[in-house]
């Protein structure tokens, strides 16, 4: 409870450098991600499908088909999560 008897001035100096913290830990996060997806060549990619029902005409029934939409790697998509996180501590700073 010792943050709560603080004037609010010095609550707020106290969550921006808690925040520019953050954000450098969430900035280091991010490219330290991307530097260890380059070098060790992580290649987590997963395909995003959908499924549905086809008419086939010879047999005049439905049957289920897949599609593949795209694939979309992982580790990348995880290390975009930490420039988001970085981009709205800068946000808060600033």
């Amino acid at each position: 409870m010792k943050f709560l008897q603080k004037s609010p001035s010095k609550q707020i100096a106290s969550l921006i450098k808690l925040n520019k913290i953050a954000l450098v830990l969430h900035l280091m996060q991010g490219i330290a991600m991307v530097w260890l997806v380059q070098a060790i060549g992580v290649s987590a990619s997963y395909d995003v499908t959908v499924n549905y029902l086809s008419f086939n005409a010879a047999t005049e029934n439905l049957e289920p088909a897949t599609n593949v939409l795209f694939s979309i790697n992982f580790a990348w998509l995880v290390a975009s999560f930490m420039f988001m996180s970085a981009l709205a501590h800068l946000s808060i700073v600033t």
